[in-house]
């Protein structure tokens, strides 16, 4: 990535420029956290807008508000399909929408902050939020296995979580301590 939030593309071969973009509006003081890469797209979120940016020729393939003008976020790919799952989906049921490709998951970065957070879980085509997680403190990692089935790493916990493919809002709760064996 250039200054002011620009990411390039480069011939392989001759190393020349092919194309120039802007990532966000806003410059990105942390890009290894702010930016991520699919298959086809790099995303990015700055001042509460998830961009996705199509790798063969630099075009806004998505640009979804999300809702929160924080300038800085941190973005990341939670969960992608099997490509063998997407082909047998897509023929086994041509007349419904197409199968979900991949998650991403956006919340603003913000370490003077306190409180409650609240991570959202997009689609990675059409960038619509499907999910919001509050959260009790800052969130630092997210995972999902095939089955929505995952881990969410805050400052202070460690929580289970399962994606559900609704527009809900859930809560990341840590299990208090007297409840542990």
């Amino acid at each position: 990535q250039q200054p002011g939030g620009k990411q390039p593309s480069f011939i392989p071969t001759t190393g020349a420029r092919n194309w120039l973009t802007g990532l966000a509006e806003f410059p990105l003081k942390a890009p290894s956290l702010q930016v991520c890469g699919g298959d086809d797209r790099v995303f990015a979120t700055s001042q509460g807008t998830l961009r996705g940016i199509s790798i063969k020729d630099g075009t806004a393939q998505l640009e979804s508000y999300l809702g929160d003008v924080a300038a800085q976020w941190r973005t990341v790919i939670v969960w992608a399909a099997r490509p063998d799952r997407l082909s047998t989906v897509a023929s086994s049921d041509a007349a419904s929408s197409p199968p979900r490709k991949a998650l991403v998951a956006a919340w603003p970065i913000d370490s003077a902050k306190s409180g409650r957070r609240t991570i959202r879980l997009c689609d990675a085509e059409t960038g619509m939020i499907l999910q919001q997680i509050q959260t009790e403190s800052e969130p630092r990692e997210m995972i999902l296995n095939q089955s929505g089935i995952g881990f969410l790493w805050t400052r202070d916990s460690l929580c289970g979580l399962r994606f559900t493919d609704s527009n809900s809002v859930a809560e990341a709760r840590r299990e208090p301590a007297s409840s542990r064996p």
